[in-house]
């Protein structure tokens, strides 16, 4: 089954070639017209080749021998002005997302996903979301305690960045990375120890 723009591209492709063939047979008319002007007279030659409207008062006063290069000429430009039409017409179809009620609502549809993936992206990412995103690129799953167990605190550092704080309390080193994650090393910040979330 033939799709709404398929047959509206189809339509165009006539459309255009109807186009082509009006200029064509316009222009062939005009041309004759022109000689049988001068085929007349050369001042009527020179009247008809310069002046606008003037083939169509030499084709009222010479009708027997003007009658069919004139009427040639005007078949030409009824054409143009209906491949033109038919052009317009089909072309706002064809062009339009609303060329079909489904292909419609398909590109509603994608349009409505495009935006809110859109605003997805445009929401900023929470400290606790950027730390779980590098920490998963590097192999560690945020969520669970123990993958952290024997990892380095240069591992963690080269996963997070540098810690925001480093410091020392009651004999074990602590580290907090991106504001909110805090690592916990109990032989002098070598291995982690243990790991949490601030706030939690």
């Amino acid at each position: 089954m033939m799709t709404g723009t398929a047959a509206g591209g189809i339509v165009v492709v006539g459309a255009i070639a109807m186009y082509g063939l009006g200029v064509l047979m316009s222009f062939a008319g005009a041309i004759w017209l022109l000689v049988r002007a001068f085929q007349t007279s050369l001042v009527w030659g020179l009247v008809v080749f310069f002046l606008p409207f003037a083939n169509i008062v030499f084709a009222i006063k010479h009708w027997a021998f003007a009658k069919k290069p004139f009427l040639l000429s005007l078949v030409g430009v009824a054409i143009l002005l209906v491949a033109g039409l038919v052009g317009f017409v089909a072309g706002v179809g064809f062009f339009h997302p609303g060329g079909s009620r489904g292909e419609n609502t398909e590109i509603r549809s994608q349009v409505a996903d495009d935006l809110d993936l859109s605003r997805q992206k445009a929401v900023p990412l929470s400290d606790r979301e950027k730390v779980a995103e590098l920490l998963a690129t590097a192999g560690i799953n945020p969520e669970n305690p123990r993958t952290f167990q024997g990892r380095t605190i240069a591992e963690m550092t080269a996963a997070l960045g540098t810690p925001s704080a480093n410091m020392k309390v009651k004999g074990k080193h602590l580290y907090i990375f991106q504001n909110c994650f805090e690592v916990e090393s109990k032989d002098g910040g070598k291995t982690v120890s243990g790991v949490h979330y601030m706030g939690q």
